[in-house]
């Protein structure tokens, strides 16, 4: 069973239907209607919702509306833009209209698509770029129907601060840990609004301190001695000896022990 360990905005503590309530209504992206409309689609997803869903991820739904609002393009949605990854929504776009989503592929198919690369040519020459699990989760949610959540860096700063443990970049993570944590966190609030819980853990993971969500895609664990309580990181299933007890001469070797790291 997962704990959670709520704050309201001003600090002090909070249960967790109070949690949710303050810190859902502090979401001011205006971008929930755009966002439940592409989800009711789901299952009849056109390659032009799949651009739609590009830039609401990549660009923000308020400049797109003010692109249109004043009839011109939108010179953030092209190739060679380093924060867009436009290409691959492109593909998305060409690739997933017309085909059924099976809950059971929900794995294969954030390893698939989180391992896509974008190249952007730039004057320092040309950058390839992954499109990274946020966007693949993103891609997920809206071909489920919503069932799946986003998980941005955002979000696991803001679950790191509500259980107190890790929260990795990687797909096994999400698979496996952060869809049940998700899943705990929704019952413990008293809510079934999917999109608004990610409203909350949005604004809540924005006053996180920072690096507490550092980006990465690296897959080390963190071992530590019993003895002395040094610290080491390493990839999982490695043995370490403690050199630091080695040095001192204690007389036993110290194996070092996993438990969590970055």
């Amino acid at each position: 069973m997962t704990a959670f360990t709520f704050e309201l905005p001003g600090g002090g503590p909070c249960d967790a239907v109070r949690w949710l309530q303050e810190w859902s209504i502090r979401y001011q992206e205006d971008d929930n209607d755009e966002h439940n409309s592409l989800v009711e689609k789901y299952q009849s997803l056109s390659a032009a919702d799949f651009e739609r869903i590009g830039q609401w991820k990549d660009i923000g739904f308020k400049r797109v509306e003010k692109w249109k609002a004043e009839s011109r393009p939108d010179t953030m949605w092209r190739p060679n833009v380093a924060s867009v990854a436009y290409s691959i929504w492109m593909e998305a776009a060409n690739e997933l209209p017309g085909s059924h989503f099976d809950e059971s592929t929900a794995e294969a198919f954030l390893k698939y698509w989180e391992t896509r690369k974008c190249t952007c040519e730039q004057k320092t020459g040309t950058v390839e770029r992954r499109f990274g699990l946020s966007r693949a989760s993103t891609l997920l949610h809206f071909v489920s129907g919503g069932k799946f959540p986003i998980l941005d860096r955002r979000v696991r700063a803001a679950i790191q601060s509500l259980t107190g443990g890790l929260a990795r970049n990687t797909v096994d993570w999400y698979c496996y840990t952060f869809c049940r944590v998700f899943t705990a966190l929704a019952a413990e609030c008293h809510t079934q609004d999917v999109r608004r819980l990610d409203n909350a853990l949005f604004e809540y993971g924005k006053t996180r301190p920072a690096g507490l969500a550092k980006e990465t895609t690296t897959n080390r664990t963190k071992f530590t001695c019993l003895q002395c309580g040094q610290s080491a990181w390493a990839m999982p299933g490695a043995r370490l000896l403690c050199g630091n007890c080695y040095k001192n001469g204690v007389p036993e070797i110290c194996l070092m022990v996993a438990g969590s790291g970055e």
